[in-house]
């Protein structure tokens, strides 16, 4: 079996690649929990005390040796017009049946709260930058890549998604994460990079951010017949398996 071309990202086993996931996993939820309870981290602060957590974080999982940080940063900023279209589909998709999922919260939760419209903060693009630059660098190039050296291809992307959607789990439910985490991670086997995957991640935090914000603002999104939800719910899901099926294929193919 052909695997991904061997890196040295600190000569890490699977073993502890599995206990530094859930690691990461406590820690984003004590996080949570602290941040929710003061208000000593916000807006600039707050991407500081991010941006210094991660680089640390991306420091230990190299054993803070230079040439395993430098392999794991290391990428060719190539972007392939037919898997950033399939990404694309992916991401719709997921965005769709969030949006679905969305509606039926709002309907089956009355005290759904408004707020003002939000003025734009260059904050929030800063925020989804770091975040998915980090992610793509853990669960994609650090992850599969350790991975793949004991496990197969389908394995190591089921396992790369499932630590994905753990650590969303405290914030966001997991569930769309996993399979988020199943597209990226087949992106990333195929090109063996992860600028493509930070690319597509990016420009699915921000039209999230986007769709939450219309939403919280008051903006009646949510307000069509159920049929038209159920309706995005299907379509969403006959995308996400498309884009999931054609992005296995071409992965496997890469398999001997």
């Amino acid at each position: 079996m052909t695997i991904l071309k061997k890196v040295s990202l600190g000569g890490l086993t699977m073993k502890r690649a599995l206990i530094i996931t859930f690691c990461l996993y406590f820690l984003l939820i004590l996080a949570n929990i602290v941040l929710e309870k003061t208000t000593l981290f916000y807006g600039w602060s707050y991407i500081i005390f991010l941006l210094l957590f991660y680089v640390i974080f991306l420091a230990f999982i190299t054993n803070f040796k230079q040439k395993g940080v430098l392999n794991l940063l290391q990428t060719n900023f190539s972007i392939k017009t037919d898997l950033l279209l399939y990404g694309l589909v992916g991401s719709i998709a997921i965005i769709l049946i969030g949006l679905s999922l969305q509606y039926c919260s709002a309907y089956l939760n009355s005290d759904l709260e408004i707020r003002p419209p939000q003025r734009f903060n260059i904050i929030y693009l800063v925020f989804y930058i770091i975040g998915a630059g980090f992610e793509e660098l853990f669960f994609r190039k650090y992850i599969i890549t350790e991975f793949s050296k004991k496990l197969s291809l389908t394995k190591t992307i089921r396992l790369s998604a499932l630590a994905f959607a753990l650590a969303h789990l405290p914030v966001e439910g997991g569930l769309l994460q996993y399979f988020d985490g199943l597209v990226l991670g087949y992106l990333f086997w195929i090109t063996k990079d992860w600028f493509l995957c930070f690319v597509l991640h990016f420009i699915h935090n921000a039209v999230i951010g986007l769709v939450n914000e219309i939403i919280f603002s008051g903006v009646p999104l949510l307000s069509y017949s159920p049929s038209v939800y159920w309706g995005l719910f299907f379509v969403g899901s006959i995308l996400l398996w498309f884009a999931i099926r054609k992005l296995k294929k071409e992965a496997k193919s890469l398999v001997t």
